[in-house]
């Protein structure tokens, strides 16, 4: 009986200390572990979302960028269509001054001629002038094919030029006129002999010119040939520079003046014709001289206007 008694108090201390150990040990350590892998857990869960978060936010940003840069090409494009319609714009605009400028300068056969001789004499300056300033009219763009079918059947140039055979003195070109614009006769010296008048009277009488022109030149190489006496090779041209020379003293003018002293002879020659001189009277046409430059591109009235 004691020894049974004995037994079953050792049961009891083993068993009291089993559970004590299981209190003070095992219990605790089992907890810190549920613990720490809950912790994990949250921590994962915390980190997926924050991930998940990040990248919603960086598909946002994204999208914020995406949307700026279509505003920016939308932009962009809008901004080209705009310049490249105000080029368009400015083109237009301008080739229409252009053609209203060549229409004003340059009229067609049945627009409104220049109503006196001397609105055809600022016609041939007014166009002087843009050829010196480099802005000249003549032709206008596309213009030519339209000019040749008006002037076809008859012509109604406003000026007769007399002019020097000198490559570098085109009329056309210095007054900045057109097709028809001009009846141009060139001679060497721009000298008036029989021929010539025939040609200035035809325009004149038979084209209704209203303004004759002798243009002279810088360093005219036929005057200087009979400034300085030598003239062969050109003698019948030379007859006729050469009284205009006449009174010229040698000493004491230049070149310049001897060429002007010709344009002036050969302005009395035309004005000496029957017809040129009727209409001269009538105030029905103008003759002048004038003296062109090659340095500055200006042509100068030398004559009374």
């Amino acid at each position: 009986m004691k020894k049974g008694i004995l037994k079953m108090k050792k049961c009891n201390l083993w068993v009291s200390l089993t559970v004590a150990l299981l209190i003070t040990f095992i219990l605790p350590l089992t907890y810190a572990q549920e613990t720490q892998s809950k912790n994990t857990g949250t921590q994962q869960v915390n980190s997926s979302s924050a991930n998940q978060g990040n990248q919603a936010n960086q598909g946002n940003q994204a999208n914020q960028v995406q949307g700026s840069q279509g505003q920016g090409s939308q932009g962009q494009t809008n901004q080209a269509s705009q310049a490249q319609g105000n080029q368009v714009n400015q083109v237009s605009q301008g080739q229409g001054n252009q053609a209203n400028q060549m229409n004003q300068a340059t009229p067609a056969i049945g627009s409104p001629a220049p109503q006196t001789p001397a609105e055809a004499l600022q016609r041939l300056i007014d166009g002087n002038k843009r050829f010196v300033k480099d802005r000249t009219i003549c032709p206008a763009p596309n213009a030519l094919a339209g000019r040749r079918e008006e002037t076809i059947a008859k012509q109604r140039p406003f000026a007769v030029i007399v002019g020097c055979s000198d490559s570098r003195v085109p009329p056309e070109l210095l007054f900045d006129q057109g097709l028809g614009d001009i009846f141009v006769v060139r001679i060497a010296g721009n000298v008036v002999g029989d021929l010539e008048l025939s040609s200035v009277e035809y325009s004149v009488l038979v084209n209704f010119s209203q303004v004759v022109l002798v243009l002279g030149h810088q360093n005219c190489g036929a005057v200087e040939a009979v400034w300085n006496d030598n003239s062969n090779g050109i003698q019948p041209i030379a007859k006729l520079i050469e009284p205009a020379l006449y009174n010229v003293n040698r000493e004491k003018v230049s070149l310049k003046d001897a060429i002007i002293a010709n344009v002036k002879n050969s302005v009395s020659a035309i004005k000496a014709s029957g017809p040129i001189s009727k209409l001269l009277k009538e105030n029905k046409i103008k003759v002048v001289g004038a003296y062109y430059n090659f340095e500055t591109g200006e042509t100068e009235i030398v004559t009374e206007k």
